[in-house]
């Protein structure tokens, strides 16, 4: 399995996650769209991204949904320099993740409240970390497509 099919697995395994968690706007988080553009990469970049994501993993830093376990940001920060989210090609079409202004419109934003209203969670930080996306479920699911098993 090459790099782009393994970022790809972790995607749509991090979306499912959020289905069988109950999130009903999950389908926002990853797109045919999103595995487009993944696909465009280069199969340099492509590793290295997935390398970054795995060494975070190891080293308890992915958890979450956040900049560590994002092919995106990551790809934005290693392979671009960081041109900023606003050349982002996820950024562009699910919004700035980050962004709160604007009554936070991001599909990013859009999960997190749905999730924090479901739930009755108001410290939706450690809510993602340690319920929904620890480290934990990263290293088994990172250790399962390393190893070529379906996630």
């Amino acid at each position: 399995m090459n790099a782009k099919d393994k970022l790809k697995f972790l995607m749509g395994a991090k979306a499912r996650r959020m289905w069988l968690l109950g999130v009903k706007n999950w389908h926002l988080y990853y797109r045919p769209e999103d595995a487009e553009e993944i696909e465009g990469w280069n199969e340099t970049d492509a590793e290295e991204v997935w390398e970054a994501i795995c060494r975070n993993v190891i080293y308890h830093e992915g958890k979450g949904l956040n900049f560590w376990t994002c092919p995106w940001c990551i790809f934005q920060s290693y392979c671009r320099f960081w041109s900023g989210c606003k050349t982002c090609g996820y950024g562009k079409r699910h919004g700035c993740c980050e962004d709160l202004r604007n009554g936070c419109r991001s599909d990013f934003c859009r999960i997190v409240h749905a999730i924090r209203r479901k739930w009755d969670v108001y410290t939706e930080d450690k809510f993602w970390d340690e319920v929904c996306f620890p480290n934990e479920w990263y290293r088994e699911v990172v250790e399962r497509i390393e190893k070529g098993g379906k996630v």
